[in-house]
């Protein structure tokens, strides 16, 4: 239906396997930008095919784009063979698609006698990786298990000594932060393909609506969702370092039709020192901005409605309201301390 189509898409068709591919990519980021949204200090993984390009090709895993766009924090690809060449092959070819990120070879110790499996782990641990995982703990080696004769072999071996737990610097000293929402109708149904731009990086939504971004800078953010037949919404969101911020997105027909435009605090755009509160009953959306009252107070907001059809307009403004500045259009709500 996206792209005009019908019937059954063939399983060779190249278009048919990217839209697949593209859809087990929205999900992952989506579990990625969820998690964090609850625990911040959450590390989100997965474990992947043995190659990027076997898992992109036969298995829709673009887990390469996954690392890169940095939708984990780690990954660590199923390296499960008795071939030390294979093995070292497949290591080399996953060093390099880190990207600031982890990545933990696995490693098929089920498969493999204790001696063989410590060259290989010993060879993961020499190639560079920040972290190594045997598979598995209940099947330690092949034919007889020795799960004892194992423990020793690694500390004798790759884990002769203390190792701490790799650091992740994103997570503990973060930069940048994260930013997520839906795009949605005025009756609540997701809008797709709509496309979401901030700062000069788009996405196009999932087929519930979600976008999402990782990486993005602190302060305000300003926001642009655009999708045929409705009008472009522009508004902004505010960002904070390691935080997941929320920006939800209702679209309105293009052509008007009389619809309510409400204009709140991450359609802002702010200057000066503002505070953000939680949420409150006598406030419209999940939370609130204020800035000090002093004589010499120079903090400004500024809110600009996307009106697409000429017309009179009634504004209304909440009688918490301390200072309007000026109003052009649109319906407008002003929360502040």
């Amino acid at each position: 239906a996206e792209y005009g189509l019908s019937g059954n898409p063939s399983y060779t068709s190249t278009q048919w396997s990217n839209w697949r591919r593209q859809q087990l990519t929205n999900l992952v980021k989506r579990i990625y930008l969820e998690c964090k949204a609850i625990r911040p200090s959450i590390k989100v993984g997965a474990a992947v095919w043995n190659t990027a390009g076997t898992g992109n090709s036969s298995y829709f895993q673009n887990w390469d784009q996954w690392m890169s766009q940095h939708w984990l924090d780690y990954c660590s690809p199923m390296n499960y063979t008795t071939s030390n060449s294979t093995f070292n092959s497949n290591a080399n070819d996953s060093i390099g698609r880190q990207y600031g990120r982890h990545i933990y070879m696995s490693q098929g110790s089920y498969m493999n006698t204790i001696s063989n499996s410590m060259t290989q782990l010993n060879s993961a641990v020499s190639i560079g990786f920040p972290g190594i995982c045997p598979y598995s703990y209940a099947v330690t080696n092949s034919g007889t298990v020795n799960r004892t004769s194992f423990q020793n072999s690694l500390k004798a071996g790759p884990f002769s000594g203390y190792q701490s737990v790799p650091t992740m610097s994103w997570i503990t000293s973060p930069t940048y932060g994260m930013l997520k929402g839906f795009v949605t109708n005025s009756s609540g149904m997701p809008i797709y393909p709509a496309t979401v731009t901030i700062s000069g990086k788009s996405t196009k939504v999932s087929g519930t609506g979600f976008y999402g971004f990782v990486d993005v800078s602190t302060g305000n953010c300003n926001v642009t969702v655009t999708a045929d037949g409705y009008q472009t919404w522009n508004g902004s969101a505010w960002i904070s370092a390691g935080v997941v911020a929320d920006l939800d997105v209702t679209m309105v027909p293009a052509g008007g039709g009389g619809s309510e435009i409400i204009i709140d605090n991450p359609s802002a755009t702010f200057t000066g020192s503002w505070s953000t509160g939680t949420a409150s009953t006598d406030k419209y959306g999940a939370d609130y901005r204020f800035a000090n009252t002093g004589s010499s107070e120079s903090a400004t907001a500024i809110w600009r409605p996307s009106i697409a059809t000429a017309g009179n307009y009634d504004w209304t403004v909440p009688s918490k309201t301390d200072t309007l500045l000026s109003c052009f259009g649109g319906g407008l709500e002003l929360d502040r301390a």
